[in-house]
């Protein structure tokens, strides 16, 4: 974490295989070997230039043992986007295929204990927005609108 710049934090949670990393990959432009599934283990940072603002986006793990720092990711955040679960047809495709060993706890997780767990710990001015959709490039175009538009926010 020592290529944090000073910034607005954003914060990723949700649970495992929801594609945050994905995202953040994608944001960076950076391809991910989608053959070889990594977990983040605790928590990833990435500085993200939005116009003239850096957005520092910490990219926390989903899985429940890996997630004991958690509330400590989530200090100081000015916006944490929820991400959705996946279904039960991508889960089963990813274990069919992947021999992938996470409990079910890891993958359904449900979005509202994410928000209650943010919401003990953020300031009351943090935003959180609970995303919808399980299309990665879909997520990617509404975090970015949303940056953009806090980046305006933050001007005026």
């Amino acid at each position: 974490m020592s290529g944090v710049s000073s910034g607005i934090k954003v914060v990723f949670v949700g649970s495992a295989l929801s594609g945050k990393t994905t995202v953040v990959r994608k944001m960076l432009g950076v391809s991910q070997d989608t053959d070889n599934y990594i977990a983040t283990i605790g928590v990833e940072v990435h500085p993200i230039k939005v116009r003239c603002d850096t957005f520092n986006i910490w990219d926390c793990a989903g899985q429940t043992a890996l997630g004991g720092l958690r509330d400590g990711y989530y200090i100081g955040a000015n916006i944490v986007f929820v991400f959705p679960n996946i279904s039960q047809e991508t889960y089963e495709k990813i274990r069919d295929e992947d021999n992938c060993s996470l409990s079910s706890n890891d993958l359904y997780r449900d979005q509202e204990d994410w928000v209650k767990d943010v919401k003990r710990v953020v300031p009351r001015h943090c935003k959180i927005i609970k995303l919808k959709s399980e299309d990665l490039d879909s997520l990617k175009t509404t975090i970015e609108n949303c940056l953009k538009s806090h980046h305006l926010k933050l001007k005026n």
